[in-house]
């Protein structure tokens, strides 16, 4: 990682390198790094390189926090460039993934304006299909067929004004709804195969077509096999969702300042606990537990107005004016329909249902909630949240990152 100052004292050139393997975490922890170790004027870094050349395996959570990034520094008049991966598989796996074409749609800049000079040789390269190098460890062939379809690859979602939420919502979670796609989701995941159209996808684009001021929502998908490309841990199937608009603190934060009740009274009383880490930049580590009916004020900090938005009851539409409930939810669970409870169904269904874990990135936070462990035995739920330095640049809109894990029978 190397350094480079401009004539203006208060800018820098930044080159930021990445690992062998690309993931989100290595990915954050190199730019943290990079920002923290630059100047008080961080944040206005005017040319920032990205460096994958190195890369073999690049997660793809790390390829909608670049776009999310590159973004950000786009609206503020600040320069990004990519340096693309050296080997070829690697470079045919953004193409399967249309990260070229994600991030044009998210950053209104041609691809070719983001790679490095040196790297536009590797334009058209391809000349057929045939020639694509990424084969993915695939031990399903229903999975490679939805792989040549693109299924997974990033999609990006235009908030039309004239194209409503609810349209928006049940056109994805229809989506989920073909049979090959139903038919990898119960043979692979332990969840019922419905749950994942009905109360993943479903939960996850309402939440995301509320943040006020988004333009777009950008959705992407894998299944891992076991040690594929991550360090020997289970086989895993990720689900992101990203949308560019305004941070769920804020937007649960603009309903207190406006006096309004967050806590719906129709939502029946659920009583549990959640066993809250904090690592906040500038204090020290320390756990907390936090019963369900927790309902933060004016004063609350705002990791806590984050950890908020998860539980049953809380929302800024206590009157349920927008409220968007799938019709399978009415049927199986009434009682999980009302206002503030869409979240609190995602956290259910990913943790408690498939087993998983799932985690937000939204201005200077991340949280990540997973079922609690044997030794925190009051608590039902395990959250984890972690701020960055303010030197750091924030992160735009609010990336949802869901982790179901695979049967290892039917990887063999």
């Amino acid at each position: 990682m190397s350094t480079q100052v401009l004539d203006d004292e208060r800018t820098t050139a930044r080159k930021v390198s990445f690992s062998k393997s690309a993931t989100i975490v290595d990915v954050e922890t190199k730019l943290e790094k990079a920002f923290l170790t630059s100047n008080s004027f961080s944040e206005s870094i005017e040319s920032l390189e990205l460096d994958f050349s190195s890369s073999e395996y690049i997660e793809v959570v790390s390829l909608v926090f670049i776009i999310a990034l590159v973004a950000n520094r786009a609206k503020r008049g600040l320069h990004t460039k990519i340096r693309l991966p050296l080997r070829k598989k690697t470079r045919d796996f953004l193409r399967v993934w249309q990260f070229p074409d994600a991030i044009r749609r998210a950053t209104r800049i041609p691809f070719a304006e983001l790679v490095c000079k040196e790297d536009l040789r590797y334009f058209g390269e391809n000349l057929s299909e045939d020639q694509t190098e990424y084969l993915p460890t695939t031990f399903d062939r229903a999975i490679g067929r939805l792989l040549s379809d693109r299924f997974f690859a990033i999609q990006t979602l235009a908030l039309d004004p004239s194209f409503s939420g609810l349209q928006l919502v049940l056109a994805e979670s229809n989506r989920w709804e073909n049979r090959l796609v139903k038919s990898v989701l119960s043979k692979h995941l332990s969840g019922p195969e419905g749950y994942l159209a009905s109360r993943i996808v479903f939960e996850s684009m309402t939440n995301a077509i509320r943040h006020s001021a988004a333009r777009i929502i950008q959705t992407a998908s894998r299944f891992a096999a076991s040690g594929e490309d991550q360090g020997g841990s289970v086989g895993q199937f990720t689900v992101i969702y990203w949308d560019d608009g305004q941070s769920m603190i804020e937007t649960l934060k603009s309903a207190i300042r406006g006096g309004k009740t967050i806590r719906s009274e129709a939502v029946p009383p659920a009583v549990f606990s959640y066993r809250v880490i904090e690592e906040l930049s500038d204090q020290k580590r320390t756990e907390k537990l936090f019963h369900s009916t927790f309902t933060p004020d004016s004063s609350a900090e705002d990791h806590l107005l984050l950890f908020a938005t998860i539980l049953p009851g809380i929302t800024r539409d206590v009157e349920g004016k927008n409220l968007l409930v799938h019709r399978r939810l009415k049927d199986d669970m009434p009682s999980y329909t009302g206002p503030g409870m869409g979240l609190y169904v995602l956290v259910n269904t990913v943790v408690d249902v498939f087993g998983g874990s799932l985690s937000f990135r939204t201005g200077e936070y991340f949280m990540n909630i997973k079922k609690a462990f044997a030794r925190d035995r009051e608590a039902k739920y395990r959250v984890k949240i972690k701020s960055y330095d303010k030197i750091v640049p924030s992160f735009l809109g609010n990336m949802l990152t869901i982790r179901l894990p695979i049967s290892q029978e039917q990887e063999q």
